[in-house]
C-alpha cells in the first residue's frame, strides 16, 4: 500500500510540475540564470520535489487520503520548484507563488473541513510574520517571500492545526534563521560571500516548514 502511495504521489506532483509549475519556472530560469543553471535546475527541482512528496507521504501513514496526497504533491512541486528557482535566480515567480496557495488552500480545506480556521490562520500569520521582517531586515527578505509565504502558511495550519499552530510558525521560523545564518557564516568563512552578499532566504524557508510539517504528520495518531 505504501508503495501505490509513494507512486502515485510522484505522479500527481510530475502532472502538477508539467501542468502549472514548469512555464513560469522556466521563463524565471532563462531570464536570471546561467546557461548551466537553466539546463540543471529543472531536474533538480524535479528530484527535489518527488523526494520530498515521498518523503510527506511516509510521514502522513498510515492516515493518508487521495486528497491528502494531492495535498503533499501540490505543496512539494511549488515549494521544491521555489527553493530551485530562487537559488539560481534571487526569484520566487508570483504566478507559482498564488496558483500553490491557491490549490492547496482548497485541497487542505477539502480534506480536513475541521482545519480551515488554523489553514487560513497559518497563511494570514506566516504572510504577516514575513512582511514584518521585510522591514526590519532591510532587503534580507523581499516581495517575492512575503508571496512565497501563504502557500507555507497553509501547509502548516493543515499540519498543525489549534493548539499547535503558534509553536510549528516559531518552530519553522527558527529552523529557517538558524540555517540560514549557518550557511552565510559558512560563505564568509569559505569567501564563498563578503558582507554585502544577499542570499535567497525562501529555500530556507521551506526547509523550515518541510521539518516541521513532516514532524507534525509523524505525530498525527
Amino acid at each position: 500500500m505504501l508503495g501505490y502511495l509513494t507512486i502515485v504521489t510522484a505522479i500527481l506532483s510530475a502532472a502538477i510540475w508539467f501542468g502549472i509549475v514548469w512555464r513560469p519556472a522556466s521563463r524565471a530560469l532563462t531570464e536570471s540564470a546561467s546557461t548551466r543553471a537553466t539546463k540543471i535546475a529543472p531536474a533538480t527541482a524535479i528530484a527535489l520535489t518527488v523526494l520530498v512528496s515521498i518523503l510527506l507521504t511516509i510521514r502522513s501513514q498510515p492516515a493518508a487520503t487521495t486528497i491528502s496526497l494531492i495535498v503533499v504533491g501540490t505543496w512539494s512541486t511549488g515549494a521544491m520548484t521555489q527553493t530551485v528557482v530562487d537559488a539560481s535566480t534571487r526569484r520566487l515567480p508570483l504566478r507559482i507563488s498564488h496558483l500553490t496557495a491557491l490549490m492547496l488552500a482548497a485541497a487542505t480545506i477539502l480534506d480536513a473541513p475541521s482545519r480551515t480556521v488554523s489553514i487560513a490562520a497559518g497563511a494570514v500569520a506566516m504572510t504577516a510574520i514575513t512582511l514584518a521582517l521585510t522591514r526590519l531586515t532591510r532587503g534580507s527578505l523581499g516581495r517575492g517571500d512575503v508571496h512565497f509565504s501563504p502557500m507555507l502558511g497553509v501547509m502548516i495550519g493543515w499540519s498543525s492545526p489549534w493548539p499547535d499552530l503558534l509553536s510549528a510558525l516559531i518552530m519553522m521560523w527558527l529552523i529557517t534563521t538558524v540555517t540560514a545564518a549557518l550557511v552565510t557564516l559558512g560563505g564568509l568563512a569559505l569567501r564563498r560571500l563578503d558582507r554585502g552578499s544577499t542570499i535567497p532566504y525562501g529555500p530556507f524557508m521551506a526547509l523550515g516548514t518541510l521539518v516541521v510539517v513532516a514532524s507534525a504528520l509523524g505525530a498525527t495518531p
